[in-house]
């Protein structure tokens, strides 16, 4: 019971750290950068004309868009955002992207940068100017870390012209990344001029001023007429006319509450859909008629039109199968450095790299995550033995990806144990004193199992065929330390030789069972 009072309670705990502080989830754009967005947007507009954004948005083949991406931690290897997170990341991208014949890749591979200054806080001026020493200047470059200063989700840098994700948002779940990407091609926020100002709280129900900011900030307010002598949505807010006037600066919900008014006293009714608003994910699912075309013709003046087509079959998790070692294998840990997990991948399709994911396990649930790695080009990792505990089980799985191809989740998990050696140590073992089986040999019927625990505490107590083969798996809570006593019926177990292990979270025991 202790150990699951301590579990329930570490778990209580977190949720409530988490509930105290919850996650950034503003846009690092400032005013003064999307301003220079929006300029280079009516650059772009004048420069290249509607027709020929109109043949490329009709045309069959799709635009390929190569992507580097930087996964930063600090100089010890420590917070870097987990790959599979990443990789969902990009499947999110694509399918967001996917009507507008855009498509982006992994150029070569998924970089780890291990960084200090930037691991400190991605939104300084010292980590800024790191991250464009290290970017690719041919490609769409994208930073992770798990720091930045200002309270941001991720941003886009004008100066640096890259994309930050901050590491909970780099994932599939999230939208930001979509957003971010709106801004690497020009474009503004929809509620554009209103950064940092709360509409709704300073004007209440009464009509906004017809410019609000100061001094050189001061910035005309887009009314909600698209016809008529007051429409100016050409001119002012995100540039756009089929974006409704929007004034929400704040993460929003929707509907949205409340109600704000424009200069001539209509109510604003922001299209709650568009990715380049501060609506949450769950309202958001695309871009306006006039924001695709400023995309492609921000592609077509960063002359990113012909990039090769990377390879993008689909691939299938399903038929992943475990080369070694088997499922529920008891393995063998003394005298060897590491332990080669090896996968099948025919049938898989083209996969040039894989996620490869080992947990601790502790009465069937996962307690402590061993490996998240990155495997590129081979189908084995070698898994270093020094972090693997004698008597424990242990779990693995891998998620196959490719440089066109990001959307193919986890295989199903395998399973094994590292065998309980002779001689362990006794920090290790010291919550089981004794285990013991009789009669031993047995001719089949009931054995005996005694067992002396050096606290009270949750066990488990396992059956193991030679091969590796779980036979049972008992969880078992005992309130008080002390001699105890377990009944086995083995009448339906073949001839043979058996492991019969006794398992804690602090460690465990094995004895040899032989059946006549």
């Amino acid at each position: 019971m202790r150990i699951l009072s301590t579990l329930l309670f570490i778990t209580f705990f977190a949720a409530a750290a988490i509930a105290q502080a919850p996650l950034p989830s503003n846009c690092g754009l400032s005013y003064e950068e999307g301003l220079e967005l929006r300029e280079q947007m009516f650059r772009n507009r004048n420069l290249i004309s509607q027709s020929t954004i109109t043949a490329l948005q009709q045309q069959r083949f799709t635009i390929y868009i190569p992507v580097v991406i930087h996964l930063v931690g600090n100089s010890s290897g420590q917070g870097f955002a987990q790959p599979q997170g990443v990789v969902s990341m990009m499947c999110r991208l694509n399918n967001d992207f996917a009507n507008q014949n855009l498509q982006f890749y992994i150029k070569d591979s998924i970089r780890y940068v291990r960084d200090d200054s930037i691991f400190a806080d991605a939104y300084d001026s010292i980590a800024i100017d790191r991250m464009i020493a290290l970017k690719d200047t041919t490609a769409l470059n994208i930073f992770t870390n798990s720091s930045a200063g200002g309270g941001v989700a991720g941003y886009y840098s004008r100066r640096g012209d890259y994309v930050f994700m901050l590491n909970p948002y780099a994932s599939g779940s999230s939208t930001t990344i979509t957003h971010e990407v709106g801004h690497f091609f020009t474009l503004a926020h929809n509620f554009f001029g209103w950064e940092g100002i709360n509409a709704r709280q300073l004007y209440g129900s009464s009509p906004a001023p017809d410019s609000v900011g100061s001094d050189w900030k001061r910035r005309e307010v887009e009314y909600v007429a698209r016809t008529g002598s007051l429409a100016n949505c050409y001119s002012s807010g995100d540039g756009f006319c089929d974006t409704d006037a929007d004034y929400i600066s704040e993460r929003e919900q929707c509907p949205m509450p409340g109600q704000t008014l424009d200069p001539s006293g209509a109510a604003i009714t922001p299209n709650t859909r568009l990715y380049m608003s501060y609506f949450y994910d769950a309202c958001v699912d695309s871009f306006s008629a006039e924001q695709k075309t400023a995309i492609m013709t921000s592609v077509v003046n960063r002359n990113w039109l012909f990039f090769p087509a990377p390879i993008t079959t689909a691939l299938a998790w399903s038929n992943i199968a475990v080369i070694q070692p088997l499922d529920a294998a008891i393995v063998p840990k003394n005298g060897i450095d590491s332990i080669r997990l090896e996968w099948i991948t025919q049938g898989v399709g083209p996969a040039t790299a894989w996620v490869i994911q080992v947990e601790r396990m502790l009465f069937g649930s996962p307690i402590a995550t061993v490996a998240l790695k990155i495997v590129n080009g081979q189908n084995y990792f070698n898994l270093p033995t020094a972090t693997l505990l004698n008597g424990a089980t242990y779990r693995w799985s891998v998620m196959p990806f490719s440089n066109g191809y990001h959307c193919v989740g986890f295989s199903p998990f395998s399973q094994f144990n590292i065998e309980t050696a002779s001689g362990l140590n006794i920090a290790e073992v010291s919550t089981v004193i004794e285990l013991t089986a009789r009669p031993n040999p047995i001719q089949g019927g009931t054995a005996s199992i005694f067992f002396n625990l050096s606290e009270p505490m949750m066990t488990s107590l396992r059956l193991y065929a030679m091969d590796g083969i779980l036979l049972l798996n008992e969880p078992l809570q005992y309130s008080e330390s002390g001699e105890h006593t377990r009944y086995l019926d083995l009448s339906q177990l073949a001839s043979g030789y058996y492991n019969l292990q006794l398992f804690t979270e602090k460690g465990s025991k094995t004895v040899g069972l032989m059946v006549h």
